[in-house]
C-alpha cells in the first residue's frame, strides 16, 4: 500500500511539474538523454527478444503501470503480457524526452511503434507512453509506467 501511494504521488508530482517546464533537454546532466535512449532500446529489444531477465532488471519489482488499455498492471502481470506478444513484432521509440526528478530519478516520455514486417496485413499501433525510471543499486529502474494509444487520425 506505501508503495502504491508513494508511485502515485510520484506520478501526480511529475504530471505537475512537466508543463511548468521549459523543454530544458540543454541543462541536463551530460549523457542522461543518451542513457535514456538506449534503455528505452534495451527494453524494447528485450521485449521483443522475450528476454526475462533483461526485463527483470529493467522493471522494478514494486513496478506500477497503466497499460494501453486502462487496466492497471503490476510486473508480475506486465511480465505475463511480454511473454505472450507474437514473434514477429518490431518496436521502437522516438521522440524521447526526459525531466530529471532529482539525482536518482528521471520522467521518460515519448512515442512507441509497434510494426510486424512479416505480416503486411498487419496495423501498426502507436502509443505515447510516460515511464519513471528511478536509481536503485547503482541502475535505473522502471518504477512506473503509463501506455496511451495514437487513434488513427480520419
Amino acid at each position: 500500500m506505501r508503495t502504491a501511494v508513494l508511485v502515485s504521488a510520484t506520478f501526480i508530482a511529475a504530471l505537475h511539474v512537466l508543463p511548468h517546464a521549459g523543454t530544458g533537454q540543454s541543462d541536463l546532466a551530460p549523457g542522461l538523454l543518451q542513457e535514456m535512449k538506449m534503455l528505452e532500446a534495451t527494453r524494447n529489444d528485450a521485449i521483443r527478444r522475450k528476454d526475462l531477465e533483461t526485463i527483470q532488471r529493467l522493471y522494478a519489482e514494486d513496478f506500477s503501470g497503466v497499460g494501453s488499455t486502462g487496466q492497471r498492471v503490476n510486473r508480475t502481470e506486465l511480465l505475463e503480457v511480454f511473454t505472450r506478444q507474437p514473434d514477429g513484432f518490431v518496436g521502437g521509440s522516438d521522440e524521447i524526452a526526459i525531466r530529471p526528478l532529482g539525482p536518482e530519478a528521471v520522467i521518460v516520455s515519448g512515442r512507441l511503434t509497434i510494426t510486424r514486417p512479416r505480416d503486411p496485413q498487419s496495423p501498426e499501433v502507436v502509443s505515447r507512453f510516460t515511464h519513471i525510471f528511478q536509481r536503485r543499486d547503482g541502475r535505473w529502474q522502471m518504477i512506473v509506467g503509463q501506455s496511451t494509444p495514437v487513434l488513427a487520425s480520419r
